[in-house]
């Protein structure tokens, strides 16, 4: 199986590679987060939708079109049914490097995205 990136948008793996890691922590970010502020520690951990709503907006804008499309070139047969394989591919490689390793680094700004807007809610609707 040849696994070239030619015909494979290499921005469409780099954001996947994001989106994938912004998966990750959504949900561990609010716990997290609920960590930082314990007085309002339910409130932060129903927060997670704030970090996993960025990620689906950008899966569903810029990742899954670019995947459709090029499947579907291939079922027209204006593309080989390999590079589809290889997508498949690359993007599994992405979900594994983006929660392995660029997941770990956007865990901490996460939960502080969280915490802010945890404060905020709370300074919006009191206590």
């Amino acid at each position: 199986m040849n696994l070239s990136f030619k015909g494979i948008p290499q921005t469409f793996l780099w954001i996947n590679l994001v989106v994938v890691s912004i998966y990750t922590i959504g949900v561990l970010s609010s716990l997290y987060a609920g960590a930082l502020v314990p007085e309002f520690r339910i409130t932060a951990s129903q927060l997670s939708a704030i970090v996993n709503g960025i990620a689906t907006i950008l899966l569903v804008t810029l990742v899954d079109p670019t995947c459709a499309y090029i499947t579907d070139q291939a079922i027209k047969g204006k593309r080989k049914e390999s590079d589809v394989r290889a997508m498949v591919f690359y993007i599994i490689i992405g979900r594994v490097v983006g929660t392995l390793i660029l997941a770990q680094l956007l865990f901490l700004p996460s939960a502080e995205y969280i915490r802010s807007a945890t404060l905020m809610v709370k300074g919006m609707f009191g206590q």
